[in-house]
């Protein structure tokens, strides 16, 4: 394994988020460490054409895993300066009462253990690469802004414990680099206009990331895997998720050639295929429009059941989804090279987590006769169980969404009780958490909360 190890002597790090510029970036992205090391090369005549191979093997591997101390990411405030990127080919002497001030802000990440990042490539590298990114990493200044001081070194070694690790039910997007940037690095330091900042890279692409010291599941549900696909043309919010979920069951269903599998028809007292829509809530400016739509496949389910399912979405990736009025809409998985909504990252809705509270409400299995908020909450513990998840240690039943932009309940139109709820587990469960009477067709749906 490859590793480049960055450590902070400064115990801090300028660099701005590429998608908010007020927020740090934290870990710095592989994308970033790369530059870096592209401007070492550069630090010398004729150095940079030496670096070349070393630099153009690193660009063609697949992204690192990241091994890193959490930090104080808190976002940079406002500060009103003269700008130095103004057009510098008028010499006018300004008065300092009267000079331009522009807002800018100077994000800094402090690292809350010791100061060092470690990337790991798993491959093995030629010992002629790893020498010469060790050479340039012993000309590395800074990560980042040239604030940020750093120390590097390259070696074969291994990377014991990894936080982040690439993979495609990451909860963090990182910016990575495809082959082809160096040439694209170069090209923007011969550029003819020097004065336009941060041009947009095609050769930047986001990678998932898991954040590994945050998936430690001890318990687990019925389900074991979550397929999404994006929406378009719809304004559905998610007190159509009924409606939408039985339009993705049966256009699926139509798809199977042959007869479709108990897995998948459901008609069957085990676990089976549930249909969810994924809503666009917890933010301020959310509505709770309907963005996507996910399946979540048994944990039983064989592998001939799921090669038959897998088959279908394709069928429906090609033909579209078809609504009760006749429509058929496009769907498509989210691209994974772009950050997709936070509604549409499987992380979501499956990554563990002691408390969950409900995107959409719960018709409990059974209602009590007595009809209180306590007897409730135990029809609910019992949806759970019943569903083939841990018994809540806690349950709260909610007079009103949790989430910001979630319908009230009144928005359902289903004629049986329903409760939004918060509840805890013992111990953190891996999701999708789905409970409740009509679970299969994402009604009961929670979503992992900050305790």
């Amino acid at each position: 394994m490859l590793v480049v190890e960055v450590s902070f002597p400064g115990g801090r790090c300028y660099a701005a988020s590429s998608h908010a510029p007020e927020e740090p970036e934290w870990p710095p992205h592989p994308s970033r460490l790369f530059s870096a090391l592209v401007a070492a090369a550069g630090n010398g005549e004729g150095s940079l054409d030496q670096a070349r191979p070393a630099l153009e093997w690193l660009e063609r591997q697949a992204p690192p895993m990241i091994q890193t101390p959490a930090a104080d990411r808190s976002p940079a405030p406002t500060n009103y300066v003269p700008p130095a990127d103004l057009n510098t080919q008028k010499q006018v002497v300004e008065h300092p009462l009267f000079r331009v001030r522009k807002p800018r802000q100077f994000p800094v990440a402090y690292p809350l253990g010791i100061p060092v990042v470690r990337y790991g490539w798993d491959t093995d590298a030629p010992a002629s690469v790893v020498d010469m990114l060790d050479g340039l990493c012993g000309r590395l200044t800074h990560v980042g802004t040239s604030h940020s001081m750093a120390v590097a070194r390259a070696y074969r070694g291994e990377l014991n414990e990894p936080d982040f690790e690439p993979g495609t039910e990451g909860d963090e997007y990182f910016r990575v680099v495809a082959p082809g940037r160096l040439q694209e690095l170069e090209a923007l330091y011969h550029r003819k206009h020097p004065d336009v900042r941060r041009p947009p890279s095609g050769l930047e692409p986001l990678s998932g990331y898991r954040d590994l010291r945050r998936w430690t599941a001890t318990a687990s549900g019925p389900f074991d895997t979550v397929h999404i696909l994006r929406l378009a043309h719809i304004t559905h919010d998610l007190g159509s998720a009924k409606m939408l979920a039985a339009a993705m069951r049966t256009t699926v269903l139509e798809a199977c050639k042959d007869s479709p599998p108990a897995a998948i028809l459901g008609r069957s007292d085990r676990t089976h295929v549930a249909w969810l829509s994924l809503g666009d809530i917890g933010h301020r400016h959310a509505r709770g429009r309907v963005l996507g739509m996910a399946t979540a496949l048994p944990r039983d389910m064989s592998e001939e059941d799921r090669l038959t399912f897998l088959q279908a979405m394709g069928t429906v990736q090609n033909e579209g989804l078809q609504l009760p009025d006749g429509r058929r809409v496009p769907v498509e998985p989210p691209d994974p090279e772009r950050q997709p909504p936070v509604a549409l990252m499987p992380a979501t809705w499956i990554r563990p987590a002691r408390q969950w509270t409900t995107a959409t409400p719960v018709v409990p299995d059974r209602l009590p006769k007595r009809r209180n908020t306590d007897a409730y909450a135990r029809a609910i513990g019992d949806s759970l169980s019943r569903a083939g998840y841990p018994e809540p240690e806690e349950i709260y039943v909610l007079s009103r969404p949790f989430w910001q932009g979630a319908p009230s309940i009144e928005a359902y139109n289903i004629r049986l009780p329903r409760f939004h709820a918060l509840i805890r587990f013992p111990e953190p469960v891996q999701g999708p958490v789905i409970a409740g009477r009509l679970r299969y067709f994402g009604i009961g749906l929670f979503r992992p909360s900050e305790e």
